[in-house]
């Protein structure tokens, strides 16, 4: 039984060792640079020295509903991007605190709505360029630009 633990395993055994971990690694790259890749729903913020990312997706839209959408009768009806696309425009730092604490759901250490609004309060960027970029990054959202073509066109009338 002993001999059978020192035996040396076979090259072609060894081989196959060493290609399975190759491919593995290969793998987990391939993994890492999707998670990486970005895909023209977020951009970064920086907050008490901490960076998050906002992401405008879908979950985005279901935060921004919680806390900023139309409810009738206890009935959340939604609406939140009608009633906070224009606010923005118009430069309401409510509604910027609003849309980056729901951006940054599906950040795991997401920042308080205290530390959102502070930020905002005493930030000594350039205000108006954060709201105008917040904007574009949420035009460029791939969930959220049917929502604001609509929203366009309705103003339009």
């Amino acid at each position: 039984m002993s001999h059978l633990l020192q035996q040396q395993p076979s090259k072609p055994t060894l081989l196959w060792v060493i290609a399975g971990a190759m491919i593995s690694l290969r793998f987990f790259n391939i993994l890492i640079s999707l998670k990486e890749k970005k895909v023209g729903n977020e951009m970064e913020i920086v907050i008490n020295k901490k960076k998050y990312t906002l992401f405008f997706g879908t979950k985005f839209v279901r935060e921004l509903d919680k806390i900023a959408g139309l409810d009738v009768n206890g009935m959340g009806m939604g609406f939140s991007l009608a009633k906070t696309m224009p606010a923005l425009q118009q430069y309401n730092p409510s509604a910027l605190s609003n849309v980056i604490w729901a951006a940054t759901a599906t950040d795991p250490n997401r920042p308080s709505r205290d530390e959102v609004d502070t930020y905002i309060d005493t930030t000594t960027d350039d205000l108006k360029k954060l709201f105008d970029d917040v904007l574009s990054e949420m035009g460029k959202s791939q969930p959220l630009k049917l929502a604001l073509s609509r929203l366009k066109a309705t103003n339009k009338k």
